[in-house]
């Protein structure tokens, strides 16, 4: 009897000592195939089943500038040396040279999108095809993620020492976001220091985290008009939108450079359009304060959004898109703004 219990006992040692061993190597498997992922993502990126529209995406990093918290990685190829998706500028503007700048958020950037395909390069040249001696520079300043505060801070920081004529600055519908919402909402931090989560570090646990998470209730795409209504009755997010303008009103006056407000519709469902109350009470706000105002909803409305954004999950516009901005804003400005642009 005891030799049977005996044996009993060893042969369950056996079996947890097989399990335990089997447990031991697949742990061992799981860790080398996690390392292996992580050198894989770090030395070679391409092999991440990204969309290839992701490329076109710059890096974003913390700024050293409160007013603007985040910016362009300069190291990135796509990023000139001021942090600005453009070409490299001479400060000192050229004879017969008229300069736009573009200011705005992920729209103005050109989300997902080749530089040349924005509508700020699309403006810059069709103005060029007519401007017969005179040349345009039109000045990408786009960030993704800005608010309206932070592109009145880029153009204080950066934009008015390029001399510009004139001044756009592309209103989002979600441009009333704090900062620090935005912040949450632009995943996009990479080794950013102690602002990005630990896990962050990691390309694989980002890769995962990118593509598992659910979306911010703020993301683009994902932005319910519920959302936006209840947004725009909170006065914090509200005051964002009117001393954001009430600052480009003060820049405008010192420098004597007019600023165009160009509001730009949310490519949701444009023949049943919820949002023209919005885009009326930000049009009456920046003319409160002497600033132009530009709607680009006349133009957009009525119109199939599927074929004017990137994809049924996302709502920044493609190339058809910002094609119909820049053609509307090149009649706006050769009608209001002659001298410049006729």
């Amino acid at each position: 009897m005891g030799g049977a219990r005996g044996a009993q006992a060893r042969r369950r040692y056996h079996q947890t000592v097989r399990w335990a061993r089997s447990l031991l190597v697949f742990c061992a498997a799981l860790i080398a195939l996690a390392l292996l992922s992580e050198l894989a993502l770090r030395v070679a990126p391409a092999l991440a089943p990204a969309d290839e529209r992701e490329r076109y995406n710059a890096r974003i990093v913390m700024s050293e500038d409160p007013a603007l918290v985040w910016g362009l990685d300069t190291g990135d190829p796509q990023v000139n040396a001021d942090g600005l998706r453009d070409r490299d500028f001479a400060t000192a503007k050229p004879a017969d040279t008229v300069r736009i700048l573009a200011l705005g958020d992920s729209v103005t950037y050109g989300f997902s999108l080749p530089a040349e395909e924005t509508f700020a390069k699309r403006l810059e040249a069709r103005l060029n095809e007519d401007g017969g001696s005179r040349r345009y520079e039109v000045l990408n300043l786009g960030v993704g993620g800005y608010n309206t505060l932070q592109e009145l801070a880029q153009l204080e920081r950066k934009g008015r020492k390029y001399d510009p004529d004139l001044v756009l600055v592309v209103y989002t519908l979600n441009d009333v976001l704090d900062s620090k919402d935005l912040l949450r909402s632009i995943g996009k931090l990479r080794d950013a220091g102690p602002a990005a989560p630990w896990w962050r570090r990691s390309r694989l646990a980002s890769f995962v985290a990118d593509r598992v998470a659910a979306p911010a209730p703020e993301s683009p795409g994902q932005t319910p008009p519920r959302y936006f209504a209840r947004l725009y009755d909170e006065p914090e997010s509200w005051g964002i939108v009117e001393q954001g303008f009430a600052g480009f009103a003060r820049v405008s006056d010192e420098s004597g450079v007019p600023v165009v407000v160009v509001i730009f519709p949310y490519l949701d469902d444009l023949r049943q359009y919820q949002y023209a109350d919005l885009h009326a009470r930000v049009a009456r706000e920046a003319a409160s304060r002497g600033l132009r105002v530009l709607d680009l909803l006349d133009v957009f409305l009525g119109r199939d959004a599927s074929q004017l954004r990137i994809s049924r999950a996302d709502t920044h516009p493609n190339e058809r898109g910002h094609a119909l901005a820049a053609e509307r804003i090149r009649a706006y400005l050769r009608t209001q703004f002659p001298a410049l642009a006729g």
